[in-house]
């Protein structure tokens, strides 16, 4: 197991078997055949329903984003909650348990969201119901983030290389585009404001199209370790962020990179850019930085669960969600005023 992907954006076996799940739910493997784009491989492989849980919102959340004044979380087991307070929380039924690890919107009502077993989900309700675009655990790969142009041509990134690309909405996704031709693991995507697309992996490599994703240069940052986040800040500076509290920029649009001292030694796993331009990155030991756009200084904030963040967003009334394995937080503003 590549010590350099965070825990939870591993592939890990689910906790309940598919077999007893479908037993569970009084399901026939014939009537999951049904209207099933994997009806054609063995039963055991075709995907199984997510449970729905009582206490989901409890569970492992990985990615999450705000769609129309709804949150719209995803992660262990196939869960996604959505929310329009970021207090009560509402699971939805979606066609495949896999861990969920990525979700991203074209608009306020066509989502995709991506996780374990290369699976990839669409939403045209903003949310409300899914359907299953692709799953194929043979492959043992796993989407890690998700990023559509408009409703139709967007792209799914993942561990060793993988690089998927639609132009119909997901109905189909192409795999002839090559990021990295060493085939390491691609963790963050991003369109900057001047179209570029840009892309975070392991090794401090950082990759960029100004083709709309068709060709693809790789960009050797000054560090040698993984970048799980890359980020966008307000006044159009890019960083990324990684193993050990490394946290790069660059002011040319990715083509160079200088260290940034972010003073912690935490991996950074997380991370987002409020609309008053205060940038946020979460990670090891609930650790929370937050810094303005012009990068002049750090504020440092430990939450007291003490687990590993995977993402942050800002809530309308000025506090913030924080995801990790236990759910679902909210931290008031006081406490990440720079």
């Amino acid at each position: 197991m590549n010590p350099n992907v965070p825990y939870f954006l591993r592939r890990v076996p689910g906790c309940l078997a598919a077999a007893g799940l479908v037993l569970g739910l009084g399901l026939s493997a014939n009537a999951l055949a049904q209207d099933d784009p994997t009806a054609d491989v063995t039963a055991e492989d075709r995907p199984v329903p997510a449970m729905m849980a009582r206490l989901a919102d409890r569970s492992l959340l990985t990615d999450a984003t705000l769609v129309n004044d709804t949150f719209v979380a995803v992660g262990q087991r196939g869960h996604i909650l959505l929310s329009s307070d970021g207090v009560e929380w509402e699971q939805v039924p979606v066609p495949a348990n896999s861990t969920l690890t990525a979700v991203d919107f074209a608009d306020d009502q066509n989502g995709w969201a991506g996780g374990h077993d290369a699976t990839l989900l669409r939403t045209r309700d903003g949310g409300r119901t899914w359907e299953l675009q692709q799953y194929e655990p043979l492959l043992d790969l796993s989407v890690l983030d998700i990023l559509f142009l408009d409703a139709e041509r967007g792209f799914a990134i993942g561990n060793f290389g993988y690089f998927l690309h639609t132009e119909d909405g997901g109905e189909t996704w192409q795999e002839d585009v090559v990021v990295s031709p060493e085939e390491h693991h691609l963790h963050s995507i991003i369109q900057a404001d001047n179209g570029d697309l840009l892309i975070a992996g392991e090794f401090g490599k950082v990759y960029r199209s100004t083709d709309g994703g068709y060709d693809w240069e790789v960009i050797q940052t000054p560090y040698a370790g993984s970048f799980f986040k890359i980020l966008q800040a307000s006044d159009g500076r890019l960083l990324v962020a990684g193993l050990r509290g490394n946290v790069f920029v660059s002011n040319d649009m990715g083509r160079s990179w200088e260290r940034f001292d972010a003073g912690t030694e935490f991996s950074l796993y997380g991370g987002n850019v409020t609309e008053d331009g205060e940038i946020i990155l979460v990670g090891e030991n609930a650790r929370i930085l937050v810094t303005r756009d012009n990068l002049s200084a750090v504020h440092q904030y430990n939450h007291p669960a003490g687990t590993p963040l995977t993402h942050v967003i800002p809530r309308a009334d000025g506090d913030y969600l924080i995801f990790d394995e236990e759910g679902v937080r909210t931290v008031e503003s006081r406490h990440l005023t720079p």
